[in-house]
């Protein structure tokens, strides 16, 4: 069983007391937060008994979440934390996305997964391009088959995508790998790549957005504005590359003068 723990501070900018609960969405991963008070435990199934924190105003408190995973993998979900004022029945949410990679302790073969910024926002159905990094560090003297797993996942740990492959490795190896993303609907996913190698487990992963298709992002206004400014942008590089040319030109077309005499 893996165990990892994370520290978690609340503070209350309110100027009444609040209520807060602290709830865990994480498949197959068992959670618990720990504080001064007595602890707050929950799993994945989420039957536990909501239990609540008073916070006065200004007063802060720090919790320990301690995640407990028994298989290896990689797991996505997220830690939601609501509030009200006490005696206001309408409450406020925040979420925080948590992946949570559980790999074999010790491994020859590792694995490394980046997708470039360029590729990390994707318009609805378009493709995702990344690359995967193999690294042989042990002593094999000939050349490794190994199984490579690839996932997309949202953070409630549901899958939307699955492919495998097997890679021939010697010492090192750089793929360069691209996905005819599904149907995904706008927000937040995560790359997986999960490496199995002789009982070795290795994992790696990397966020990505989704921002709809093209006819929606018109219509937004941030969408909008950063078009015009990469227009006005390009449209200045073009003007001031012009104005160069003009002025080299100038400057190869002026003769001495005393060829002239």
């Amino acid at each position: 069983m893996a165990q990892f723990k994370q520290t978690l501070t609340l503070t209350n900018n309110e100027n009444s007391p609040i209520e807060v609960n602290v709830e865990g969405n994480l498949p197959n991963v068992h959670v618990s937060v720990a504080t001064s008070a007595p602890n707050i435990i929950f799993d994945s199934s989420n039957i536990a008994e909501a239990q609540i924190i008073t916070l006065q105003p200004s007063e802060k408190i720090t919790m320990e979440v301690t995640f407990l995973g028994e298989t290896k993998g990689t797991f996505t979900g997220k830690l939601i934390i609501t509030w009200n004022v006490v005696d206001n029945l309408a409450r406020s949410s925040t979420e925080i996305p948590v992946i949570l990679e559980i790999e074999s302790f010790k491994r020859v073969i590792d694995i490394a997964l980046n997708i470039p910024s360029v590729f990390k926002n994707i318009l609805k159905s378009g493709t995702l391009t990344y690359q995967v990094n193999l690294i042989n560090s042990g002593d094999y003297a000939e050349a490794q088959d190994i199984t490579v797993n690839y996932f997309i996942k949202d953070f409630s740990g549901k899958k939307y995508y699955e492919d495998s492959e097997i890679v021939s490795i010697t010492r090192q190896k750089v793929l360069i790998k691209s996905i005819k993303l599904p149907e995904l609907t706008p927000g937040t996913y995560v790359l997986i790549a999960e490496l199995t190698h002789n009982g070795e487990f290795a994992t790696a992963s990397s966020t990505f957005n989704i921002l709809g298709d093209i006819k929606s992002l018109l219509k937004e206004e941030s969408f909008i504005k950063t078009v015009i400014a990469i227009s006005l942008l390009f449209a200045i590089s073009l003007l001031a590359l012009h104005m160069f040319k003009l002025r080299s030109r100038k400057q190869q077309l002026k003769l001495p003068r005393r060829l002239f005499k």
